[in-house]
């Protein structure tokens, strides 16, 4: 069984709670909260589970209150996501040369595997339907010519199906496993990484098959975690991060199904969770339980 680790649900109440007063009291804010929380979800895996969680929160503050706000959340964050994973990887496996003009604070500081995670973790969290779930993926299969890329299309699976059951169909698991094996034929040999990632799609297409619900990826609350001095922190990395390199951090290491990550992400100071009064948290704050959508 791999455990994914999330950080206090009161924590993550209470960050989602600040985000949303700050769409709420400015809407031409939800820009800035968007990119901070995406920012610093595709640049350390460690925490990509939890802020999906914080987007979920957000989104369910949103629509108690405004349910036109809410939606232009979604969809808004939803296209920001999708635009950098594409162009993330449109940069780093077919125009490497070209990786020094990219601008996005999330595409300079992004992590390969925490991009893709962070795909899996907004399936995960509903936030993301699986259509564009199996798009991304596939975009990936296709082009699988190293085993580093391999350990990202386990990040990808591993994260996001983890639902009870799997919504990924069988039918789509069986296409993956097929490119996967042609792909390996030609380019790899079945390395270590194929044969983790040829057993992780068979166990999930049996769970898909059978409506089983899934015990193989779940999440825990890791005492260790701590959104906000991630958040802190990443505010001291921003003022001095000067290096604008796809890859990010480059010592994340992803393999068999257990992640890492050191370095620190990036994120305005002005969202904070601990910027927002207790009162304020009170109010805004939805129980968040860690149970799966």
């Amino acid at each position: 069984m791999f455990r994914f680790g999330i950080c206090n649900p009161t924590d993550i109440a209470a960050t989602a709670a600040t985000h949303t007063r700050a769409i709420l009291r400015n809407r031409s804010a939800m820009q800035g909260v968007i990119e901070s929380l995406h920012t610093l979800a595709v640049s350390h895996i460690t925490y990509s589970r939890s802020l999906a969680l914080v987007v979920r929160q957000v989104l369910y503050n949103l629509i108690a209150i405004d349910r036109d706000i809410a939606e232009a959340f979604r969809e808004t964050f939803i296209d920001e996501v999708t635009y950098t994973f594409f162009e993330f990887w449109a940069q780093f496996l077919e125009y490497p040369a070209q990786r020094s003009t990219l601008h996005s604070d999330a595409l300079k500081s992004a992590h390969r595997l925490a991009v893709c995670a962070f795909i899996g973790d907004l399936l995960y969290a509903g936030m993301l339907t699986c259509a564009k779930f199996e798009w991304c993926a596939v975009y990936l299969m296709h082009r699988v010519r190293s085993g580093r890329l391999l350990q990202c299309i386990y990040a990808l699976f591993a994260h996001g199906c983890a639902h009870r059951p799997c919504e990924v169909s069988p039918g789509f698991l069986e296409e993956c496993m097929a490119i996967l094996r042609g792909r390996c034929a030609r380019y790899l040999g079945f390395t270590k990484d194929a044969q983790y990632l040829r057993v992780l799609l068979t166990a999930l297409a049996f769970e898909a098959r059978s409506l089983t619900a899934s015990q193989s990826f779940v999440h825990f609350i890791d005492p260790h975690l701590d959104l906000n001095s991630a958040i802190t922190a990443s505010v001291c990395h921003a003022a001095c991060h000067s290096d604008g390199s796809v890859g990010g951090n480059p010592s994340t290491q992803y393999s068999s199904g257990l992640g890492s990550s050191t370095g620190l992400p990036r994120v305005s100071p002005v969202l904070s969770a601990s910027s927002a009064s207790s009162e304020e948290l009170l109010e805004l704050a939805v129980p968040l339980t860690t149970e799966e959508p």
